[in-house]
């Protein structure tokens, strides 16, 4: 399994874990408290034996729109070409997106051998104060661990995350270079949805 794909499983978070606990704060243990929701909430979904394929897959989804703030995602994926894109454009991209990245990386998430996930250390960001970045560690079966960075909006006072780098790599970065080649090779962000459709239909 590639860093890339590493990267974008993990970032939806559908990952069968042990969250170990932090030293932290009464605001760092809310987020801390994020995060094992989301974890347990993607283990229980893997599990879950009495659910069809349909139901399990509707269950990601809603997890992903409850904790990721896709509309910033979806602007910064975009990126220029956001600027340029139609009202009709922007809503369509939207929300193709989040259901191919769902139906792309679930099944394969169940599966990632991984032993522990722990937090090292949440840092304030100075310039962007509603935004945290969580330092976490996976450590996986016979292989070398992951150091994962997530960010984390607090802006609203409901968490959501914005973006996750792996080993340095960024999901987001990695997600706009992808989509801009394929806008480019496309003739457009009309190409762009139709490539998405396309692997929604697989």
């Amino acid at each position: 399994m590639n860093i890339k794909t590493i990267l974008i499983a993990i970032s939806m978070l559908f990952l069968s874990v042990n969250f170990a606990h932090a030293n932290t704060d009464d605001s760092d243990a809310n987020i801390e408290g994020f995060l094992r929701y989301l974890i347990n909430q993607a283990e229980y979904f893997a599990k879950d034996k009495t659910v069809t394929e349909e139901e399990r897959h509707h269950n990601y989804l809603h997890l992903f729109r409850e904790t990721f703030d896709v509309p910033k995602i979806g602007r910064f994926v975009l990126g220029k070409y956001w600027r340029k894109a139609t009202i009709k454009q922007k809503t369509e991209f939207l929300d193709i997106f989040e259901l191919v990245t769902v139906k792309t990386f679930a099944p394969i998430l169940s599966k990632f051998p991984i032993d522990d996930f722990s937090i090292k250390k949440i840092k304030r960001i100075e310039s962007r104060p509603d935004t945290v970045l969580v330092y976490t560690i996976i450590r996986r079966v016979k292989d070398s661990p992951i150091h994962i960075i997530w960010h984390v909006d607090r802006r609203t006072g409901v968490y959501r995350i914005l973006d996750v780098k792996a080993e340095g790599v960024s999901l987001l970065v990695t997600l706009r270079s992808e989509y801009a080649s394929y806008i480019s090779r496309e003739g457009g962000i009309d190409g762009l949805l139709v490539i998405l459709q396309k692997k929604l239909e697989k």
